[in-house]
């Protein structure tokens, strides 16, 4: 009986390992046949995150509203979001999400590290979500 314990406890690594390598060749499958499937990041260059217009320079969002905004429901209306997070820093070039919907993104960047960026999503003034991105290089000499 001994024995068979220890045999079964010897087929788990076993099994952990087959699956683990398994799980990475169907991510390296999967971004072989179509890379923007898995993309580490939704931006890909750091035009993407240039201000097209600087609206409040001094603009940082603090803890509290980070707080506030993660209560937020998706579809919720922008001025309610508008609210709790008052004037962004400036707001990015509009983008494609969906199939026919124009997407607004503004930037907030944080109070405590403004390197880094809260980026909030809005579809035809409807809170979509919000994404944190690290602020590149190139971006920072032109817009902090």
């Amino acid at each position: 009986m001994r024995q068979n314990q220890m045999h079964q406890y010897l087929r788990i690594p076993l099994v952990l390992l087959v699956l683990g390598a398994t799980i990475a060749a169907s991510a390296k499958l999967l971004w072989q046949v179509n890379p923007n499937l898995l993309r580490l990041s939704s931006f890909t260059s750091t035009e993407e995150l240039q201000c097209a217009e600087i609206i409040t320079p001094d603009a940082v969002l603090s803890r509290e509203r980070i707080l506030k905004l993660m209560t937020i429901a998706e579809g919720t209306a922008k001025t309610r979001v508008r609210s709790i997070l008052k004037a962004p820093y400036c707001r990015l070039k509009p983008i494609t999400v969906r199939a026919g919907a124009t997407a607004e993104r503004e930037v907030y960047p944080l109070e405590f590290d403004p390197k880094i960026w809260v980026i909030v999503l809005y579809e035809d003034d409807t809170y979509v979500g919000v994404r944190l991105v690290p602020q590149t290089q190139q971006c920072s000499s032109s817009l902090l």
